[in-house]
Protein backbone atom coordinates (compact mmCIF):
# COMPACT_ATOMS: atom_id res chain seq x y z
CA UNK A 1 0.00 0.00 0.00
CA UNK A 2 1.65 3.40 -0.69
CA UNK A 3 1.42 5.71 1.83
CA UNK A 4 -0.90 8.85 0.96
CA UNK A 5 0.30 12.33 2.49
CA UNK A 6 -0.78 15.80 2.63
CA UNK A 7 0.07 19.41 3.44
CA UNK A 8 -2.45 20.95 6.11
CA UNK A 9 -2.60 24.49 7.33
CA UNK A 10 -2.69 25.47 11.16
CA UNK A 11 -6.18 27.32 11.76
CA UNK A 12 -4.50 28.86 14.47
CA UNK A 13 -0.62 29.41 13.36
CA UNK A 14 -1.11 29.19 9.79
CA UNK A 15 1.88 26.48 9.97
CA UNK A 16 1.86 24.32 7.09
CA UNK A 17 2.65 20.87 7.98
CA UNK A 18 2.69 17.54 6.30
CA UNK A 19 0.81 14.48 7.81
CA UNK A 20 -0.07 10.83 6.43
CA UNK A 21 -3.79 10.36 5.30
CA UNK A 22 -5.10 7.37 6.93
CA UNK A 23 -7.84 6.11 4.51
CA UNK A 24 -9.21 3.23 6.44
CA UNK A 25 -8.63 1.12 9.73
CA UNK A 26 -8.15 1.26 13.82
CA UNK A 27 -7.01 4.66 13.93
CA UNK A 28 -8.57 6.60 11.46
CA UNK A 29 -9.92 9.53 12.35
CA UNK A 30 -8.44 8.56 16.16
CA UNK A 31 -7.82 12.27 17.21
CA UNK A 32 -10.85 13.62 15.68
CA UNK A 33 -13.21 11.16 18.29
CA UNK A 34 -10.47 12.07 21.46
CA UNK A 35 -11.34 16.07 20.46
CA UNK A 36 -15.12 15.11 20.73
CA UNK A 37 -14.82 12.88 23.58
CA UNK A 38 -12.70 15.80 25.44
CA UNK A 39 -15.62 18.55 24.29
CA UNK A 40 -18.27 16.38 25.96
CA UNK A 41 -19.74 13.79 23.41
CA UNK A 42 -20.19 10.42 24.86
CA UNK A 43 -18.22 7.67 23.64
CA UNK A 44 -19.76 5.34 21.43
CA UNK A 45 -21.06 1.93 22.52
CA UNK A 46 -18.19 -0.27 22.92
CA UNK A 47 -15.85 2.59 22.94
CA UNK A 48 -14.05 1.99 26.30
CA UNK A 49 -12.13 5.48 26.34
CA UNK A 50 -11.83 7.24 29.81
CA UNK A 51 -13.52 10.68 29.19
CA UNK A 52 -12.42 12.09 32.31
CA UNK A 53 -8.91 12.66 31.76
CA UNK A 54 -9.36 14.05 28.16
CA UNK A 55 -12.06 16.62 29.42
CA UNK A 56 -9.79 17.38 32.03
CA UNK A 57 -6.58 17.89 29.81
CA UNK A 58 -9.12 19.98 27.71
CA UNK A 59 -9.82 21.92 30.51
CA UNK A 60 -6.53 22.64 31.53
CA UNK A 61 -5.52 24.02 27.95
CA UNK A 62 -8.35 26.17 28.12
CA UNK A 63 -7.50 28.08 31.54
CA UNK A 64 -3.51 28.31 30.46
CA UNK A 65 -5.03 29.54 27.05
CA UNK A 66 -6.91 32.12 28.49
CA UNK A 67 -4.16 32.68 30.84
CA UNK A 68 -1.44 33.75 28.66
CA UNK A 69 -3.59 35.67 26.47
CA UNK A 70 -4.80 38.02 29.10
CA UNK A 71 -3.29 41.62 28.99
CA UNK A 72 -1.76 43.19 32.07
CA UNK A 73 -0.87 46.54 32.02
Amino acid sequence: MASVTADLKCAVCGRVTRHAILRSGEYRDSAEKLQRIALGAKPEPGDHTDAEPLRAENRQGLSRTRTSTTVTG
